[in-house]
């Protein structure tokens, strides 16, 4: 039988950063014969919450610009709740650019989620929000060293 290994991720409440983490239990109420719940890993942090869920992502196609050689693209992100507004800070992470290619507009590298050091844009700062059924538009400027984004 083949194996699998699945991450999951469970977003503590905001008031679980000012306590001591001090036990993990994992409860397994599996049959025999089908999957057990095996902990391969665990990485705890004080990163805020992946709000993936509640975003929907879409992209127009990359330009290149002979002037400044660089490539541009608008990336646009709209809160697919109904009802809530999705409160700032928000930040679009790039993962896994091809070698030699750089996001030059960045804000910063990750060093929380994964793939730590993947560069970052803030499409919300800390004290904004993107209200039910609103999209923002993040235009990326990348360059490249001999690779296409």
């Amino acid at each position: 039988m083949g194996q699998r290994l699945d991450r999951q991720e469970y977003v503590l409440p905001k008031e679980a950063a000012r306590q001591t983490l001090e036990s993990v239990t994992i409860t397994d109420s599996g049959n025999i014969g089908l999957s057990r719940a095996v902990l391969a890993g665990l990485t705890v942090s004080a990163c805020q919450g992946d709000v993936a869920v509640r975003i929907s992502v879409s992209a127009d196609r990359i330009i290149y610009h002979t002037g400044s050689k660089l490539y541009t693209q608008k990336v646009l992100l709209a809160n697919t709740d109904k009802t809530s507004a999705l409160d700032g800070p928000l930040f679009l992470v790039l993962e896994d650019l091809s070698a030699g290619v750089s996001l030059v507009n960045s804000s910063d590298a990750t060093s929380c989620f994964a793939t730590v050091g993947s560069p970052f844009i803030v499409v919300l700062p800390k004290g904004s929000a993107l209200a039910p059924n609103t999209t923002a538009v993040i235009r990326l400027s990348l360059s490249s060293h001999g690779a296409t984004p």
